[in-house]
């Protein structure tokens, strides 16, 4: 019995539910699927692209494996739009799609105010998330440029010479 008196609404009746699946902060699909199957986390979570695989007769991805979205549309979740990759050839592809001048030259026009985020990841077709992290100096500083970092501190350091 939970809570004090036992008479809380579960599941389907409680107001914060949604029927299927949620898409977690990765931006994946994930569907409850109980705790004891065997693509579970310890919630009774998992991938909906990964149980369409399996479910598809395929074998689960080893650890040195991931399922790749042919389209990049992480919640296109058919058959025909998935393929099994090597992790680093995963990498690979998604990680040195773009040249170090061209980071250097998304850090410049967004420090010039030339683009947006969006505008900048529609033009080299990356994601907008893969774009902030440029910006903010998270991934690829060895390309050069101005970052938000960087530009923070100097902003802290002019308000301190006032």
């Amino acid at each position: 019995m939970r809570g004090k008196h036992g008479n809380h609404v579960k599941a389907s009746r409680q107001h914060r539910w949604k029927a299927g699946g949620r898409v977690g902060s990765s931006g994946y699909v994930k569907v409850r699927v109980g705790k004891d199957h065997p693509l579970a986390d310890p919630n009774g979570w998992t991938y909906e692209h990964l149980v369409v695989w399996v479910s598809a007769g395929k074998p689960r991805p080893a650890r040195n494996e991931v399922l790749h979205h042919i389209n990049e549309d992480k919640t296109d979740n058919r058959i025909e739009n998935l393929r099994i990759m090597r992790r680093d050839e995963h990498s690979q592809m998604h990680g040195q799609a773009i040249s170090d001048a061209d980071v250097k030259s998304i850090r410049l026009a967004y420090a010039n105010g030339t683009a947006d985020m969006a505008t900048l990841a529609a033009q080299y077709g990356i994601a907008t998330a893969r774009v902030s992290k440029f910006i903010r100096g998270e991934s690829r500083l060895k390309a050069g440029g101005p970052t938000s970092k960087n530009n923070q501190g100097k902003a802290r350091a002019a308000q301190k010479g006032d």
